[in-house]
């Protein structure tokens, strides 16, 4: 009895090492694991799709294989980065846990100050989470009241930083008034403080969160489109599955990214260094992402023929992307479907040239009214060749709005016409 029970520990001790080193200094974390089951789990449906146009089921299951192993390379990578950033966070955390102890001349060791911190960001975050948790059912109202509550406490974070450099802030009274007290107010204040420091930290770093996951997609866009692709001939593999709300939405959202990555990073993996020849790519890359986005419109409003035309068209762009044929991109998508989107681009497209001309005028005449505008000699000349930027960049903006071509590709057209003749 007593070695069975030596040997149980040992071997959750060592399960518990293995896990350790795979997860941790092997840096295998979840993402990377769900790639992988991604990859098990679609893979047959795949090859039964393409296996029914006629390829080999070990050729595309190679090439299902090697795109997986390239984002879980990626996500390896990624995750390794976000583990050292995890740390670093803590590292900064504790510096600060022990800054702020040290200002308001708490003169205990680093761990108890550490410890003062942790405690009091947990006494200040309880309420917030005991009544989420209450309001589980109404997550409306949960989003509500987290939302104000977080505004309120990083309110009172503000107060106290602006208190102190002020020096008429009440907080180092209430930290040196007796033992328990003091004690409980310090605990307090290093909570509010901490709530602070995460909410200002979360609203500062979204942006660059949000770049970051759109780099990370980008980055590779023919393994992430092949991804979306293949993910999508999977959900689309039978009638049920297809037909279900949930995979539908899911299907439109992996349409849009697919739309983004096809119109925004494919024709960057190839790069062509003629002007013109980049030019053809953009619009036909465009034209793909258009005829996706429409797609999206297909699974919202299936029929009976919509899963077997879906499946077919997921497997023809799978095909031109592992092929690398971009001349078979799809270039004939429902015109009346992105009629309006099509006008919407182009007016924003003309807004954003116009805005281009307008800028420099604008800040130099501000800095005019300012006093801070150079000798006359030099104004003049300067004035003159915003003038000119702003005319130049209406006629494109006019230009690219009637025709769809910037002005610099009209001019270009036209010097290889003269240059022919």
């Amino acid at each position: 009895m007593w070695l069975r029970g030596v040997e149980w520990v040992a071997e959750k001790v060592a399960s518990a090492r293995e896990s350790w080193r795979a997860g941790w200094l092997g840096f295998t974390f979840t993402e990377t694991r769900s790639i992988t089951e991604e990859q098990v789990r679609g893979r047959d449906s795949v090859v039964e799709a393409f296996a029914r146009r006629g390829h080999r089921p070990d050729v595309i299951a190679g090439e299902h294989r090697a795109v997986y192993r390239t984002l879980a390379r990626q996500e390896l990578s990624t995750s390794r980065f976000q583990f050292a950033g995890f740390i670093a966070g803590l590292v900064v955390l504790f510096a600060f846990w022990v800054g702020v102890g040290e200002y308001f001349g708490n003169h205990s060791n680093a761990a108890v100050m550490i410890f003062a911190g942790m405690g009091g960001y947990v006494l200040v975050a309880a309420p917030m989470m005991v009544v989420a948790w209450l309001l589980s059912r109404l997550p409306s109202l949960q989003l509500v009241f987290v939302g104000l509550y977080l505004v309120a406490v990083t309110v009172a974070a503000g107060l106290i930083v602006y208190g102190e450099f002020a020096g008429t802030g009440p907080v180092r009274a209430l930290v040196g008034a007796g033992a328990i007290p003091g004690a409980l107010a310090f605990a307090v204040v290093e909570g509010v403080l901490t709530t602070g420091l995460l909410v200002a930290a979360v609203v500062l770093g979204w942006p660059v969160a949000l770049y970051a996951q759109r780099y990370r997609l980008l980055a590779f866009p023919r393994s992430q489109s092949l991804r979306l692709l293949f993910q999508s001939i999977a959900m689309s593999a039978a009638d049920e599955p297809f037909l279900h709300p949930d995979n539908r939405r899911e299907l439109v959202r992996q349409m849009a990214k697919l739309a983004v990555i096809l119109k925004v990073a494919l024709w960057k993996s190839v790069r062509p260094s003629n002007r013109l020849a980049r030019s053809v790519l953009k619009h036909r890359c465009a034209l793909a992402a258009q005829t996706v986005e429409v797609l999206g419109v297909w699974v919202t409003l299936p029929a009976k023929t919509t899963r077997a035309d879906y499946q077919e068209r997921m497997c023809a762009l799978a095909e031109t992307l592992m092929s690398g044929r971009l001349d078979e991109l799809p270039v004939e998508p429902l015109r009346g479907a992105i009629s309006l989107q099509t006008r919407l681009t182009l007016l924003l497209g003309f807004l954003r040239t116009v805005l281009i001309g307008v800028l420099p005028l604008g800040a130099f005449y501000a800095l005019d009214l300012f006093g801070v505008s150079p000798p006359k000699d030099v104004a003049g000349p300067v004035w003159t060749i915003l003038w000119a930027w702003l005319l130049v960049a209406l006629l494109s903006a006019l230009g690219e709005l009637g025709t769809g071509r910037t002005l610099f590709d009209r001019t270009l057209e036209l010097f290889s016409r003269i240059a022919k003749k």
